[in-house]
């Protein structure tokens, strides 16, 4: 887990899990779910809601394990990256009914979504603290959001096409 959560390591982790199917990478994932919910289980497991049903009576460890995960994802800037999103997501799924956790969970990621909408778990992750949160923390994600995607479309523009953002600036 400790190479997941460093920005160098974290390219890597991506790289292997993107190139390698699911079933090679099953056991690089299970690391994330922490070593020690899952190093006495004979079969890696397959989600973190599988893990919740052979960890019973540990429930609450494991998620508090997973909402310390997200919290360092978010501090080390780590939301860019592919494997991230679908850990977030499936911790979102998890906790969607518990009031707590998700004000958590949403208090983590406000501030993050415009590096969370740009994969379909986080987009999805995205959603469901859109929906939990009140009027003022949407208006906010509202807010970051609509300026990220302006960032986003000039540095489209500035790095891939540069001749456009030549002619826009003499033009006017």
């Amino acid at each position: 887990m400790a190479l997941g959560t460093n920005v160098i390591g974290a390219r890597t982790v991506e790289s292997i899990l993107v190139l390698y199917p699911n079933k090679v990478t099953r056991k690089l994932r299970m690391e994330f779910y922490g070593k020690k919910f899952t190093i006495l289980m004979a079969e890696p497991p397959q989600s973190l809601r599988e893990l919740l049903a052979n960890c019973e009576g540990k429930e609450h460890s494991v998620l508090d394990h997973m909402r310390d995960l997200v919290q360092k994802f978010v501090n080390k800037g780590l939301l860019e990256f592919k494997f991230v999103h679908e850990l977030v997501w499936e911790y979102c799924k998890e906790v969607k009914g518990d009031e707590k956790r998700m004000e958590d969970l949403s208090q983590q990621l406000l501030d993050a979504a415009p590096k969370l909408i740009s994969t379909k778990a986080g987009a999805r992750t995205i959603c469901e603290v859109a929906a939990h949160c009140g009027a003022k923390e949407r208006k906010r994600l509202l807010k970051v959001r609509s300026y990220a995607i302006l960032c986003y479309m000039l540095s489209i523009v500035y790095f891939y096409h540069p001749y456009i953002y030549v002619y826009l600036s003499f033009s006017y």
